[in-house]
């Protein structure tokens, strides 16, 4: 949620927080908010790092996925709204 209001819904499987992943850090920009029973993982930056990088690199295209989904469905939300 940013400012009281839903920007998107993820499901089983989703990730968060690439952003500041891929900003080293940067600070969050939304705050999440669960509607059922979570478990999730965190990951520090230096974690990551010590991984193989074979495991690195299915880490960072997942990562890439989601950005790609999101910004398909942030441009379909955009198209819709150009058309009313």
């Amino acid at each position: 949620m940013k400012q009281a209001r839903p920007l998107n819904l993820i499901g089983a499987g989703e990730c968060f927080g690439e952003m500041s992943y891929i900003h080293d850090g940067a600070p969050r920009q939304a705050t999440v908010e669960s509607l059922t029973e979570v478990v999730f993982a965190k990951f520090d930056g230096s974690e990551i790092e010590r991984m193989s990088p074979g495991c690195q690199l299915h880490f960072t295209r997942a990562i890439v996925r989601t950005l790609v989904e999101r910004l398909e469905l942030a441009n379909l939300r955009l198209s819709q709204v150009q058309k009313n």
